[in-house]
């Protein structure tokens, strides 16, 4: 199949051969069939074969290439994914952490000055999000009802949630733990859930930044039966798990194909670009000495801890401020 540019010049090079060959007024003869009144005909086959057989000519190269361009060259050439809705999510980043505030951690204060500002002021800014409600319905309406602190989750199941309690790594302490905090779960899995005061917990330099990491342990997200061929192919992308399940989001920093494997996207940045590629310089952890050999042996033997990731993490806070619809 020829590409746009090539689609492109070959219309081109059919309308400068059907000009040069039927004249200057082929193409406005063409134009102006579907009005030229009887009379104009009529005058106009007075003239004789010639004229009659350029307006023919006109005529047949303009069909040929609107046949040519076709609906399919029109949708390719389209605008994208339709917006259906607007919701803006604005975020503050921390300039600096408690950490400074404590001399005798001295590595972690030099790290913490690396990650913060020159000033120690806090960052804050607005993105707005174009959502295509047309091609994720479902995963639009679950995304509207977080930010506006009214989407439903109800809590796992008890064997979910609490596990084996004759598991290995299952001690009293922990057992105990789990049933008080699910006990919680069940007493507030009316209150709906929202994305204000959620953090962001991964950057991936120019691969992925994920944001919307909720404190609510147990609550289960709803599932989706949302499916797309949209690419993560530039930056300002939002996307999610495919299936739901999940309150957190993805937005693309830049192309990633990786990313098509496992999310949908499901809208787009349209203010604030400029932010992401902001978010995308936030520096992260890059994973601790020994920290691969003490997950291997906490894999060994069972331990929960050694599913755990520190890699990545932002070494600034960023949390959601405040979040809603755009009306209008």
């Amino acid at each position: 199949m020829l590409g746009n540019a090539a689609r492109a010049a070959t219309l081109l090079a059919v309308i400068s051969a059907a000009a040069a060959f039927c004249g200057p007024g082929a193409g406005m003869l063409a134009r102006q069939r579907q009005s030229q009144s009887a009379a104009t005909c009529r005058m106009q086959a007075a003239e004789g074969a010639p004229v009659l057989r350029r307006h023919a000519l006109g005529i047949a190269a303009a069909g040929l290439v609107a046949g040519f361009a076709g609906p399919a060259f029109a949708e390719e050439v389209s605008a994208g994914p339709e917006i259906t809705d607007k919701v803006y999510i604005t975020l503050k980043v921390a300039g600096r952490t408690k950490a400074l505030e404590n001399k005798k951690w001295e590595k972690i204060i030099a790290r913490d000055k690396r990650a913060g500002n020159n000033d120690g002021e806090d960052d804050v800014f607005t993105l707005v999000f174009g959502l295509y409600g047309k091609d994720a319905p479902e995963t639009t309406e679950n995304f509207k009802a977080l930010v506006t602190g009214t989407l439903s989750a109800p809590c796992l199941d008890q064997d979910d949630a609490i596990g084996d309690e004759e598991s290995f790594t299952q001690n009293q302490r922990k057992s105990l733990t789990k049933r008080s905090i699910y006990r919680q779960c069940l007493a507030q899995q009316d209150v709906p859930v929202g994305l204000q005061y959620s953090t962001g917990y991964q950057i991936i330099k120019d691969k992925r930044i994920d944001m919307g990491r909720i404190n609510k342990l147990f609550r289960q997200a709803p599932n989706t039966q949302d499916s797309n061929t949209l690419l993560h192919d530039r930056a300002g992308l939002l996307s999610t798990a495919k299936g739901g399940g999940q309150f957190e989001f993805t937005i693309t920093p830049g192309a990633n194909a990786e990313l098509d494997k496992t999310q949908m996207v499901f809208g787009e940045v349209i203010e604030g670009l400029e932010w992401v590629e902001f978010l995308n310089e936030v520096p992260a952890t890059q994973g601790q000495f020994l920290e691969g050999a003490f997950k291997f042996s906490g894999k060994v033997i069972g331990d929960e801890r050694a599913g755990l990731n520190a890699k990545y993490r932002p070494l600034r806070k960023i949390s959601v401020a405040e979040c809603g619809l755009v009306e209008g």
